[in-house]
């Protein structure tokens, strides 16, 4: 992973594709595969944004069911088990706990018919899947089961709980790198900040992108037979500056999840609040609450308000009145914008619900496509349908590629990998086979009651297009991927940072200073812990 900007202005690319988050990733990565020559262009670092706010779960449609789609229950299924092919080690086995009442469809009966249903729908679910990854039957439970399972919802009318599985994404960040180093691997060139400024034009078709490295101020030109347009929330405003139409009815929903100093349970739990369902995940050693959309919004850089997280905390404590839920307990805040259009009946955005594939030969601007879309698990599914239009587009004979492990996944058995790497379970788990490349010194912690080590922030600096501490500390390593980890913590991640790229003193105070605004920016100033130290 080499941020070559020069080979970016030097070359003519088959396609340029514009963000770095889940969809563009996935849409670089499906072109990759097919042979085509690739640039990907980033305006922060790779899977910010959208894409850092989850639940850190991959579906398998059950919702998608609910709602009588079987095409779509199929694709979730068919993504999830190609994540469990591409990525086996960033992946764990969940289960998923809700509680049935006396409801007309949340009953324990129809539960369980609708569970035998969408296993049955769901029937090759581990077909070419890892053995350590094969997700169990779902099944239904009574209420003393019920209440063991899930203590944190209020047992008064409580009939059962339904339960089925799916998986943990433990790392959507690692997830990303994954995908950057695989693509690079093949070919393609990546550079992380740098700004797609405008679109080139010869012979009123597109042909390539303005761009602007944000590290240097330096502007240059970025060709290609193609552009893709995947900068998730900027992607109409990116439109909008070359005089493209947009709808102007579309805009975004903001999606919340509060990452919670709460004590994670062994599943992840399902309580309800004003008639829909939230989830408590566990995640590492904290809780993740979500999801909530609130509002509509039509630019591209809005921040929740305090009343928007005192609603989701609010709902989270009528869902789960026995977890002791408060604002003390929010330790960070995850934030997207999906694709959304004004509901008539409500304040908040109306979600799409198929992803955005538009040829812009049909608006009279040939050579450039949008890909945008709301659910993380079917990015994948939306990159291969763009992948296809491409192919069309320039000629390319139809070969769609076979699944192959991303950069670290080639296992022969990901249990067995795992047995013979004891002692390097977490490793293992960021960085799969990968692991091996990391530095051999530094492989202390890097401060008391924290895992990450100085061999991992190396690491992500020479390999993995670190340039900020906040790449490193949010989105190559755990540092802060739960939280604040503590002011000791973090001078101890600069000065590792400082040491390695050479930064003055000045210039490490505002790298501190940088992240400590994004972490406040990600954490509601009523809650903010004070770091230690």
């Amino acid at each position: 992973m080499i941020r070559n900007l020069a080979r970016l202005s030097d070359e003519t690319f088959d396609a340029v594709v514009i963000g770095g988050g889940i969809y563009g990733l996935w849409t670089a990565h499906a072109l990759t595969t097919r042979g085509f020559s690739v640039a990907l262009l980033e305006r922060r670092d790779f899977s910010g944004a959208t894409s850092f706010n989850s639940l850190k779960t991959v579906h398998g449609g059950i919702r998608a069911l609910q709602h009588g789609s079987f095409a779509d229950t199929r694709q979730f299924v068919r993504e999830r088990r190609a994540l469990a092919t591409l990525a086996p080690h960033l992946l764990r086995v969940m289960p998923f706990v809700v509680p049935t009442a006396r409801h007309p469809v949340r009953n324990r009966t129809a539960m369980r018919v609708f569970l035998r249903a969408y296993d049955a729908v769901a029937a090759d679910r581990n077909h070419g899947v890892d053995p350590a990854l094969h997700l169990p039957p779902s099944y239904t439970v009574g209420p003393r089961a019920a209440r063991a399972l899930n203590p944190l919802v209020d047992p008064d009318g409580l009939t059962g709980a339904a339960v089925w599985h799916d998986y943990q994404l433990h790392s959507p960040e690692r997830l990303a790198i994954a995908l950057v180093r695989t693509i690079t691997e093949a070919g393609a060139a990546a550079a992380n900040y740098v700004e797609a400024r405008g679109l080139l034009k010869h012979a009123d078709r597109v042909s390539g992108v303005q761009a602007l490295d944000l590290r240097t101020g330096a502007s240059f030109d970025v060709r290609g037979r193609l552009v893709i347009n995947a900068s998730g929330p900027w992607a109409w405003q990116l439109l909008a500056s070359c005089g493209i139409p947009v709808d102007r009815s579309s805009g975004f929903s903001l999606a919340l999840n509060l990452v919670l100093d709460h004590p994670p349970r062994p599943h992840a739990l399902g309580g309800v609040s004003k008639g829909r369902f939230l989830f408590l995940v566990p995640w590492r050693d904290r809780s993740i609450l979500g999801t909530s959309h609130e509002g509509f919004v039509q630019g591209p850089d809005p921040s929740p308000v305090p009343a928007d997280i005192s609603a989701l905390l609010r709902d989270g404590v009528e869902a789960f009145p026995h977890a002791g839920l408060n604002p003390a307990s929010i330790r960070l805040v995850h934030r997207g914008l999906l694709p959304a259009r004004p509901a008539a009946a409500t304040a908040h955005g109306a979600l799409l619900k198929r992803s955005i594939v538009r040829d812009h030969r049909a608006d009279g601007v040939p050579g450039l496509l949008t890909v945008a879309g709301v659910r993380y698990t079917t990015a994948r599914a939306t990159a291969q349908q763009a992948a296809d239009l491409c192919t069309e587009i320039l000629g390319r004979p139809v070969t769609p590629p076979a699944l192959a492990p991303l950069a670290g996944a080639a296992f022969n058995g990901l249990a067995l990998y795992r047995q013979q790497g004891q002692g390097q379970d977490r490793f293992v788990a960021r960085y799969g086979t990968l692991h091996t490349e990391l530095p051999a010194d530094g492989r202390d912690p890097i401060a008391p009651d924290i895992d990450v080590t100085s061999s991992e922030i190396l690491y992500a600096i020479r390999r993995e297009m670190a340039l900020t501490l906040s790449d490193v500390t949010l989105r190559r390593t755990d540092l802060a991927a739960g939280g604040h980890p503590g002011a000791d913590a973090l001078r101890a991640a600069a000065s590792v940072m400082a040491a390695e790229c050479g930064w003055t003193t000045g210039q490490t105070a505002d790298e501190i200073q940088a992240v400590e605004r994004e972490l406040t920016l990600e954490t509601p100033a009523p809650s903010a812990r004070k770091p230690s130290g």
